[in-house]
């Protein structure tokens, strides 16, 4: 998507809204609602409701075509789900170049609920618990005719953390990240069975050919996964470590071959040459979501290689400037974007090829968060997002 003269930062919200400044921050008032980033910045809207209504995630194509994993608000038991799989993936198109979707395909209808989407060679991978869908339109007319079950682990424990991703890595691998504790047995490349039920992170070559494990833990939820330059990976998850001292969820370096908390013993048939190696950066009691780097230099050279996580419960996006430390790094963290209402609830980063960074907010109820992390419902974050607000729309957020 094409933006006159000046980058983006492009974000999902509900309301109209008024700017205001104040000292080293801009305000963005959205109804009751306020969000503040850095002063620079500006948010626009660039989409609305008919377009999509209850985004999860979504991923760009080479064209500027927006991929946007919907929800339909069902709020059904996993097997009425897995029997109608009524959610939903969209496209979304700027057909006259100013900037603003204004088009809408449903690109793949009969979905079970969509937890990641990656663009890769001409297809659209989706995750869909238990499976991982390869989406293809051969003739390009918007539609996909084209399905295929990529990846199939045989686990569905209907609490919203058993797969997420995929991610494409560095190496031309795609990677995914396996939560909850369900036992899975996976052929590795070797050509060796490999059982756990421990947290993983997985990788496959598109073509197939067995996976491979990259980091074994005991956290219940790993989500998101972004790569440094260099190749390293980082991911956010919940649950590090059992909550104590204000730390819970945040961000690791996976190193290869790592195991990692919190002490649980889904980890202790996985070999490991020491102590459960430690998480990288501490985000407290945040919902850990979305991850990803900055590649561009539009922002500033400051921003470029930063990551930007959002925070489910905290109502925020971070940034994290990575600063090597031994083998390892740490990260100076500073708040990016802030809501005061707690109904912002981020979900998906992403940039766009002219340097703007797209986030997803879902705009569900607190109530929601209880209930994802307790398991009282297996889809209850939907309900949530579906029940408090149903209508979403896109925004940007630009540098003046």
């Amino acid at each position: 998507m094409k933006f006159p003269e000046i980058p983006q930062i492009l974000l999902i919200l509900a309301g109209s809204f008024v700017i205001a400044q104040a000292g080293s921050a801009a305000e963005f008032r959205f109804g009751d609602q306020t969000i503040t980033v850095p002063d620079g910045f500006v948010v626009e809207k660039v989409a609305g409701s008919p377009l999509t209504d209850r985004p999860i995630t979504s991923d760009f194509d080479e064209l500027g075509r927006l991929y946007v994993a919907e929800s339909s608000g069902a709020n059904d038991s996993v097997e009425t789900q897995l029997k109608e799989k009524p959610h939903s993936i969209l496209r979304l198109e700027d057909s006259d170049g100013d900037g603003f979707f204004d088009k809408r395909t449903v690109f793949a209808d009969k979905m079970m609920f969509p937890a990641g989407t990656m663009w890769h060679d001409g297809s659209l991978y989706v995750t869909a618990p238990p499976e991982i869908w390869k989406l293809t339109d051969t003739d390009d007319d918007g539609v996909a005719d084209k399905r295929e079950v990529w990846y199939d682990p045989g686990t569905l424990t209907g609490c919203a953390n058993d797969l997420h991703g995929p991610y494409l890595g560095l190496d031309g691998w795609i990677y995914w990240t396996k939560g909850a504790f369900a036992e899975q047995v996976h052929e590795l490349t070797t050509g060796e069975p490999f059982v756990t039920r421990a947290a993983h992170i997985f990788r496959m070559h598109p073509d197939g050919g067995g996976v491979e494990s990259v980091m074994t833990g005991g956290m219940d939820n790993p989500v998101e996964l972004a790569f440094t330059p260099d190749g390293e990976r980082i991911f956010s998850a919940t649950f590090l470590q059992h909550p104590g001292g204000g730390k819970r969820d945040g961000l690791i370096h996976a190193i290869y071959g790592g195991t990692y908390g919190k002490v649980n013993g889904v980890v202790d048939d996985h070999p490991r040459t020491g102590e459960l190696l430690p998480p990288m950066t501490h985000l407290g009691p945040a919902a850990a979501c979305a991850l990803m780097r900055y590649e561009s230099g539009v922002f500033g050279e400051p921003y470029r290689d930063n990551l930007f996580s959002s925070s489910f419960n905290l109502a925020k996006v971070t940034r994290h400037k990575l600063v090597s430390d031994g083998s390892t790094f740490r990260t100076v963290d500073t708040d990016f974007m802030v809501s005061d209402s707690t109904d912002f609830h981020p979900t998906h980063i992403e940039e766009d090829a002219d340097g703007s960074l797209l986030v997803i907010d879902t705009g569900a109820g607190t109530n929601c968060v209880v209930q994802l992390h307790n398991c009282i419902s297996p889809m209850c974050w939907v309900a949530s997002i579906a029940s408090v607000r149903k209508v979403h729309r896109w925004l940007k957020i630009r540098v003046d």
